[in-house]
């Protein structure tokens, strides 16, 4: 099924200039700018603003330079119909690549994931997964890109959020995941909202991690939660073999009801 994308694009002249030798990665699901609040729909647009301001002012301060977004909206109703990653793009002083897929869609409602890169996205591309009624629609977007100061080496960026109830629909999602990732045989970052840890009983992350042969930081530390409420690590960067971990850290800031993740990654030989 072809899933519409709003993209966002620089201005000729804009671009950050390629010559890093590690990046700094992030994923947070947003939580449609709601920050603690139960929902977003009875909250002024201007407190939603302000909670993507201070999503704008985190991606500054750790100096990320591709971020994975969850619950991300286009232009929805019950949160000031405005698109929150050009947003967030246009704080930080930045000119972004970018792009939010619209995973759930309805009148006056388009929300999904988003990717945000300091660097060219090559292209994109993304799923829906299956409706599971009453359950809002998941998936996941993707581009390529390739690393600093080598264009020769090409990489996958996806930013996923799975099911948040059922184990069974998050490994049927898993599935999807792992046909995409392979068929591309690309090297890749997975930055998502898992809804699971490590060590849940069919966990889909250790499922997605076995079929494409990746890996993540640290798995059996339970103090890395993400999720402060039951103190659970849903929220991953995960990694093929072609990169390594410098430094990874939980960001102990509550922007919405999850923490973010932030990693410094290089690429390995």
């Amino acid at each position: 099924m072809q899933v519409p994308i709003s993209v966002l694009q620089p201005q000729t002249g804009q671009i950050a200039p390629r010559c890093e030798q590690s990046l700094n990665v992030l994923s947070l699901n947003i939580a449609h700018g709601r920050g603690l609040r139960a929902h977003q729909l009875f909250l002024p647009t201007r407190t939603i603003q302000q909670h993507l301001e201070d999503i704008a002012a985190l991606t500054l301060r750790e100096q990320v330079d591709i971020a994975g977004f969850q619950e991300t909206d286009i232009s929805s109703f019950w949160n000031g119909q405005f698109n929150h990653l050009r947003y967030i793009s246009r704080l930080t002083g930045e000119h972004h690549f970018g792009g939010t897929a619209e995973h759930m869609t309805g009148p006056k409602l388009q929300y999904g994931t988003a990717i945000l890169s300091r660097y060219p996205l090559l292209d994109f591309s993304a799923q829906r997964f299956s409706e599971q009624l009453p359950l809002p629609r998941k998936g996941f977007i993707a581009a390529t890109s390739t690393w600093p100061g080598d264009d020769s080496f090409r990489f996958l960026i996806i930013s996923v959020h799975l099911d948040f109830l059922r184990a069974r629909n998050r490994g049927l999602q898993v599935q999807s995941l792992t046909s995409f990732i392979n068929d591309t045989a690309l090297p890749c970052v997975v930055l998502g909202d898992f809804n699971c840890t490590w060590d849940d009983q069919n966990s889909a992350l250790q499922k997605l991690c076995r079929a494409c042969h990746l890996t993540c930081h640290r798995t059996e530390d339970s103090s890395l939660f993400t999720f402060p409420a039951r103190r659970k690590r849903w929220d991953w960067i995960v990694l093929s073999a072609h990169f390594a971990v410098i430094e990874h850290k939980i960001l102990h800031t509550q922007l919405s009801d999850h923490l973010p993740v932030w990693a410094k990654i290089e690429r390995r030989g």
